[in-house]
């Protein structure tokens, strides 16, 4: 009775072994095929993140250059540039006597 205990014990444990054995394996197997899809998940959501906010980027860049650098940019050159148009009229010159004045009376200085 006693050999009959153990072979019993011996085969259970080794059943609760193989079984166990058997479950860590799937287990690890499925969690490292899981973690290798979930990483190139968050490689490809993070380049396409990138992407769109490069193109924010380079979009608002353009937008500022052209709202406020370029015309400041133009700006310098028809000042700095001697040989070339002025792209802007002066503005208008007024005399600073009455005598080189034709409005009548004080209309001149208030001009």
């Amino acid at each position: 009775f006693l050999m009959y205990g153990f072979s019993l014990l011996f085969i259970f444990s080794s059943f609760v072994a193989l079984w166990a054995a058997s479950g860590i394996s799937l287990r690890d197997a499925l969690f490292n095929d899981t973690r290798s899809h979930l990483k190139e998940h968050n490689r490809m959501v993070g380049r396409t993140a990138l992407a769109e906010y490069r193109a924010t980027f380079q979009g608002r860049l353009k937008e500022g250059a052209t709202g406020l650098l370029y015309p400041v940019a133009y700006a310098l050159r028809d000042i700095r540039d001697r040989n070339h148009p002025y792209s802007l009229a002066p503005p208008p010159s007024y005399p600073a006597t009455k005598e080189a004045c034709d409005f009548p009376g004080d209309l001149c200085l208030l001009a």
